[in-house]
């Protein structure tokens, strides 16, 4: 689906200096492009300062979801929703401009599915994070065997966002300006969204939508069984992921992570009780947190 025309109204900042230089622009013009999308936003009260208990954050889930003989345990910890917190008006505003079904609920659950909400690849063995060309979002349009042609698609990407969107001067790198990164990711995920299909049907074309996504062979592929999409091993779907190593070996294992539509609801439980309260978003990146 593609994205109005309308859309291109207005002037972006350029280059400008600076971490997230996109995100002010955006939340100026947000309103001028394009009607507020349709989706829950968060009541005008907070949460209180300092971090958020993990009681908080299962008291709300618990209040936002249907009552359950045995609740699982969510996924999102108190550090989560400290990050959310500090991201979250870079999700806003990309998800205003493109006027994204879903909001930016949708796509700070797909930031946490691709990067567990670092601002790039973050290194558990080191505990250093490291930029990746991709981004926060992990952009990866391949080829796998040709870093150079890879660059060159994703930079072109970058440009051709950037020009949609009305921006001045070069184009941001998604590596480098988180705000203009969810800018990137909305517009990719609003470009899958198909006439009819849900939401988790534009997530799972994000993602790519594989072709062993099948119950059976000659089966019909579904979101329903992409682990990216699905996956909830603590409510008991276990979902196999699989990928080709670079010799070719295909790699098989089951997925212990949450997939990008259960963590989307836990987020949305969060912004409906008034725990994502609107701040200014921390730019300063420390060394070792994200």
């Amino acid at each position: 689906m593609e994205i109005a025309p309308g859309a291109r109204a207005g002037r972006g900042p350029g280059n400008a200096e600076g971490r997230d230089a996109w995100r002010p622009w955006l939340c100026a013009k947000a309103k001028t492009w394009q009607e507020r999308p349709k989706t829950a936003t968060a009541p005008e009260r907070g949460g209180g300062e300092g971090g958020i208990r993990c009681l908080i954050l299962g008291a709300a889930l618990a209040i936002a979801a249907p009552p359950q003989p045995n609740p699982v345990k969510p996924y999102l910890t108190a550090w989560d929703v400290k990050v959310l917190r500090e991201n979250w008006p870079h999700y806003q505003a990309a998800a205003e401009v493109t006027a994204l079904t879903g909001g930016p609920a949708i796509l700070a659950a797909i930031h946490y599915r691709e990067a567990g909400l670092h601002r790039g690849y973050y290194s558990y063995r080191r505990k250093l994070l490291v930029k990746n060309i991709g981004g926060p979002f992990m952009l990866d349009p391949g080829p796998e065997d040709d870093e150079t042609e890879m660059r060159r698609r994703i930079r072109a990407w970058e440009v051709r966002v950037h020009g949609h969107y009305g921006g001045d001067g070069k184009a941001p790198n998604v590596r480098d300006d988180f705000g203009f990164a969810c800018l990137v990711a909305a517009d990719h995920l609003r470009r899958n969204l198909r006439p009819g299909k849900g939401l988790e049907d534009a997530v799972w074309g994000y993602n790519g939508r594989a072709a062993w996504h099948v119950g059976k062979p000659g089966g019909k592929r579904s979101w329903k069984l992409s682990p990216y999409v699905s996956s909830d091993p603590r409510g008991g779907t276990r979902l196999e992921v699989r990928y080709r190593q670079s010799d070719g070996a295909e790699v098989r294992f089951q997925d212990g992570r949450p997939g990008v539509m259960v963590i989307y609801r836990e987020i949305l439980a969060l912004e409906r009780n008034g725990l994502l309260k609107n701040r200014p978003p921390d730019t300063t990146a420390k060394k070792g947190e994200r």
